[in-house]
């Protein structure tokens, strides 16, 4: 019984760090790409942004997901866009298009940690 209870702590451990690490490396690629300038976030923007990414991270496991389930992850990042009073000024299309770009950081993120 301690042996089972052993393994699903070291399992969950496993988890918090691969999703610290994929929070990390979206942050970090989320930053690069930010600095390109087309999208033109201000760091507090930023931070917002991905204050609402990291959360979303936080709550799907990290395993590949069907097409409904990434677009419905999606449609949340841009509801909560909308209504955060540091990122309502952003134009929808540059959010859309950042949540584009946001996919294929995850991809390689995911490939990253072994996914």
């Amino acid at each position: 019984m301690i042996m089972v209870s052993t393994t699903a702590d070291a399992r969950k451990l496993d988890e918090k760090a691969r999703r610290e690490k994929m929070i990390e490396c979206m942050d970090k690629d989320l930053k690069e790409l930010n600095k390109g300038g087309d999208f033109g976030q201000t760091d507090e923007q930023l931070v917002a942004f991905q204050q609402i990414v990291n959360a979303e991270i936080a709550k799907h496991p990290l395993t590949t997901h069907t097409k409904e389930e990434v677009s419905k992850a999606f449609t949340e990042i841009k509801e909560l866009v909308k209504i955060d009073p540091r990122l309502g000024d952003l134009p929808m299309e540059k959010v859309s298009k950042r949540i584009k770009d946001m996919a294929l950081i995850a991809l390689k993120c995911m490939k990253r940690l072994g996914n």
